[in-house]
C-alpha cells in the first residue's frame, strides 16, 4: 500500500503533487483528470491509482500494471503559458524525469525510446501518455500519464518490447513513495 505520509515528507516541489489524490482503483488516472467534473482542476494535481481497470497506452494500447506494486499516476497542467509554447517538449521532459530519477536513486542505466518509453537493459520499464483538451487554439487541460514497473516480479502476455521492473533489475523491492517524489 502506498504510504501517503511518507510520500508527502519526501516531496520537494512548489506545486506539482501538492494536491494529491490517492485511489485504490480507477479506470484510468488520465481519464479521471481529463474530466473537469471530478472537482480536481488545480494545475499540478497528481492522481495515483493502485489499480487501473482500463489503463491506457499510446495508439489505443492497454497499459497493464499489477496492483500495489507499481506507479500509475497522472499530472494535471492547466492554462499555463508554458503549455502553449512548449507542449511538444513536455513528453520529453516527463521521460527525462523518470529516467534521471531511476538513475539517481538506483544507479541503473536508462535509455529513452522515442516518443514515450524508458528502458532498462533494453526492456521497457515505463511508458508515458499525454492527453489534452483545448478550446479554440488554447490548451485547457494537459494530462501527463506515467506508468512505471517498479516492484512487479513477472509479466504475462506478448509485448513489442519485453518488460522489466526496477525490482527485477536491482534484485530487490524499492520504495515507490521515494521514486514518485523524486520524479515530481
Amino acid at each position: 500500500m502506498f504510504n501517503i505520509e511518507n510520500f508527502d515528507i519526501k516531496l520537494n516541489t512548489e506545486y506539482i503533487g501538492r494536491t494529491f489524490v490517492y485511489a485504490e482503483e480507477l479506470s484510468s488516472t488520465n481519464t479521471f483528470l481529463m474530466d473537469k467534473q471530478n472537482g480536481y482542476n488545480e494545475s499540478g494535481t497528481v492522481v495515483l491509482a493502485e489499480k487501473q481497470t482500463s489503463g491506457k497506452g499510446r495508439k489505443d494500447r492497454v497499459w497493464y500494471s499489477a496492483p500495489d506494486s507499481n506507479l500509475t499516476f497522472s499530472i494535471l497542467l492547466t492554462k499555463d503559458k508554458f503549455l502553449t509554447s512548449n507542449s511538444s517538449l513536455i513528453n520529453f521532459a516527463a521521460s527525462l524525469s523518470v529516467a534521471f530519477s531511476i538513475e539517481n536513486l538506483y544507479q541503473l542505466k536508462t535509455e529513452l525510446k522515442w516518443p514515450n518509453d524508458v528502458l532498462l537493459d533494453g526492456k521497457k520499464t515505463s511508458g508515458i501518455l499525454i492527453e489534452a483538451t483545448s478550446q479554440g487554439n488554447k490548451i485547457e487541460r494537459f494530462v501527463i500519464g506515467i506508468g512505471i514497473n517498479v516492484n512487479q516480479p513477472s509479466f504475462q502476455g506478448t509485448f513489442n518490447f519485453p518488460p522489466t521492473s526496477i525490482r527485477n533489475e536491482l534484485g530487490r523491492n524499492v520504495e515507490r513513495e521515494k521514486l514518485l517524489a523524486e520524479i515530481l
